[in-house]
């Protein structure tokens, strides 16, 4: 599969690299819709013997321009090895500030032809650069002229697919929905630390992880879920997102992840935890008793769906 070279582009070497094929825009979660640009510069590379790339930005630039920060789907870690998965050889990593003022044509000259060496450019249909977005898919079309492509819009339900729409249903619960847009189920990973053991006292044991404040965090609510161990082992589980208001008071948003028929000491480990479908919302209940035939229930939903997917 090769590797991955990841290049700051303020450090990238002008002139002297191999050509590219330069997929344009944030890719903030991957979705649908990206995946279709990194596809058609991977193929655009295929053809024309050039090095499949990405241009990015470190963080989305609504960051700068909006007053409130949005939060991610995904962070660059995690953005880069979905690139390197989908084909890409070389990432080009930018901070939005230190390019926000540029002009789109020193943009095209300086960036892309000097420092990425592109000799192809695929964008999105609204993908927009240099200052105050002026530059628009007509001036990469005018400079790249055939080895240019703008890709349409991918949609889900008659509607085009966006990160911001993908956020909107993650922070409502709807995971599923999101999943579909995505292309794949919404995760967080988190390495898992020692908890209350409140769980473990109900019979129902957890991996407690705190997720990023600078994520999309699912809505408050219990959740069926995948966690996934650094061998790529999937684990059919229950996810609870929430505060324990029944058990605790202390405010602290957590993820509690109840393992179905495995236990295994993973305290310290890095765990992946794919939501798959919301159960129900966050509950205070009378007492721990309460509780606990709660869970049970919710365990049995998530048996119900996972022999149903076996099924199928």
């Amino acid at each position: 599969m090769g590797t991955l070279e990841i290049r700051d582009i303020t450090s990238a070497t002008d002139g002297k690299t191999d050509e590219t094929a330069v997929a344009l825009g944030t890719f903030d979660g991957m979705h649908a819709g990206h995946r279709t640009i990194i596809d058609a510069a991977v193929k655009s590379a295929a053809d024309r013997g050039l090095i499949p790339a990405v241009f990015t930005f470190r963080d989305p630039p609504a960051r700068y321009l909006c007053s409130e920060k949005t939060p991610l789907l995904s962070n660059t870690e995690e953005r880069c090895d979905l690139f390197f998965k989908s084909g890409i050889k070389r990432i080009y990593i930018a901070d939005f500030p230190s390019f926000m003022n540029l002009s789109p044509s020193d943009f095209i000259s300086d960036i892309l032809v000097d420092r990425c060496r592109a000799k192809s450019v695929v964008c999105g249909f609204n993908f927009t650069f240099g200052k105050d977005g002026t530059g628009k898919s007509e001036n990469l079309a005018r400079y790249f002229k055939d080895s240019f492509k703008c890709v349409p819009a991918s949609t889900y339900e008659g509607t085009p697919i966006s990160s911001s729409r993908i956020r909107q249903q993650i922070l409502k619960g709807n995971v599923t929905d999101a999943a579909s847009m995505l292309g794949r189920p919404y995760s967080f990973s988190l390495p898992v630390i020692h908890g209350r053991h409140d769980g473990t006292a109900l019979g129902f044991p957890t991996l407690n992880q705190i997720p990023t404040s600078d994520r999309a965090i699912p809505a408050t609510g219990v959740y069926i879920t995948y966690a996934i161990l650094s061998d790529g082992q999937r684990i059919s589980s229950v996810t609870d997102v929430g505060v324990a208001p029944t058990l605790d008071n202390s405010g602290i948003l957590r993820f509690e992840t109840h393992l179905l028929d495995t236990s295994a000491d993973l305290y310290g480990k890095r765990i992946t935890v794919e939501f798959l479908q919301r159960i129900r919302p966050e509950i205070t209940f009378s007492d721990p008793s309460v509780l606990a035939a709660q869970i049970s229930s919710d365990v049995a939903k998530a048996r119900l769906y996972f022999s149903f997917c076996d099924l199928h």
